[in-house]
């Protein structure tokens, strides 16, 4: 959740009377588990430890301002009203993010490891790539001062 409306649609639930599943929701649930189940980490760690130390399942899995970016996109994510302290904490473990995702030799550990058949090196690559996006905009944000 990023906006106050979807803090408020998600806690509406409480609200309601029958929180059964339509069959149309229940289509977009399949389709959904169908369209994440071979890309989403479960976070099972069962792919650690990687020989360079590189968290794999919380990077890929859980890191808040992964799953931000993921979800809002890149405009999104430079649109969005971070606050300074965020900004602040967010470009120091970047940095150190960037360092260990980049220590990877592609030696494929985590993903004989991996029970669900995910390319974890192609993540951890694609990761980079956004963790350099993410700095540059939030280091953007600071300089400028504008979102």
């Amino acid at each position: 959740m990023t906006k106050l409306e979807e803090v408020e649609e998600d806690c509406s639930i409480g609200n309601m009377e029958d929180v059964s599943l339509s069959k149309e929701e229940h289509k977009k649930v399949n389709q959904m588990i169908q369209r994440y189940n071979d890309i989403r980490c479960r976070m099972c760690e069962k792919c650690e430890p990687c020989p360079q130390g590189i968290p794999s399942s919380n990077i890929l899995g859980i890191d808040s301002m992964f799953i931000h970016y993921r979800v809002m996109g890149r405009n999104g994510f430079s649109q969005f009203p971070w606050s300074r302290s965020r900004i602040n904490d967010q470009i120091d473990s970047l940095k150190d993010t960037i360092s260990k995702l980049k220590s990877c030799t592609k030696c494929g550990v985590c993903e004989e490891r991996c029970p669900y058949d995910l390319e974890v090196v192609r993540r951890v690559q694609k990761a980079i790539r956004e963790s350099e996006d993410m700095l540059e905009i939030l280091g953007r944000t600071v300089v400028t001062g504008l979102p």
